[in-house]
């Protein structure tokens, strides 16, 4: 698995973690030795998206960009933008990240930490396809017409009601 991924300008990316970037993040409150920062971070993509611009901070921050006609040290926002400029990139980001954090762990000679982040990566992953099987179920179509069908009687409710103001008369089967 590589630990590189590519933005839309050709830029490559390397999560490729050292001591200095572990050192870095730990003055940044992000300790990736701490298996808990593993399930903060593998169950909430936005959370692992700001874990990897603070990883990639010191490449990002190289990188000189065109703002209003003048070239200008690349920002935050920028940096999550191209992490997310186009689908599948992502995904792309995420696997180049955990290949980076398993090899940290493996060259540190920590090879349960490795496994622990093989495993929370696969965790996370089937997590997201119950979600999608569930977002995908009769259930949550039924759960959406339902909503659909409660919204289309309160507008005609609200029609009839308006009308009747207009009109002057007084509606009997509004409810009040």
């Amino acid at each position: 698995m590589t630990m590189v991924w590519t933005d839309s300008a050709d830029r490559k990316w390397s999560c490729k973690i050292t001591i200095a970037d572990a050192k870095r993040l730990l003055e940044s409150d992000i300790d990736i030795a701490n298996p808990k920062t593993f399930e903060i971070v593998f169950a909430n993509p936005l959370q692992q998206i700001e874990l990897i611009a603070e990883l990639l901070r010191p490449q990002w921050e190289k990188v000189m960009v065109i703002v209003d006609n003048e070239p200008q040290p690349m920002q935050y926002l920028q940096f999550v933008e191209i992490m997310m400029e186009v689908e599948g990139r992502f995904p792309e980001v995420q696997r180049a990240f955990i290949a980076g954090l398993r090899d940290f762990f493996q060259r540190l000679g920590d090879l349960a930490k490795a496994k622990i982040v093989e495993k929370a990566a696969e965790a996370a992953k089937r997590t997201v396809e119950a979600q999608l099987a569930r977002a995908n179920s009769v259930a949550v179509e039924k759960l959406i017409e339902k909503a659909h069908a409660l919204d289309e009687k309160r507008f005609d409710v609200a029609m009839e009601r308006a009308l009747h103001e207009l009109s002057g008369e007084t509606s009997t089967s509004a409810q009040e």
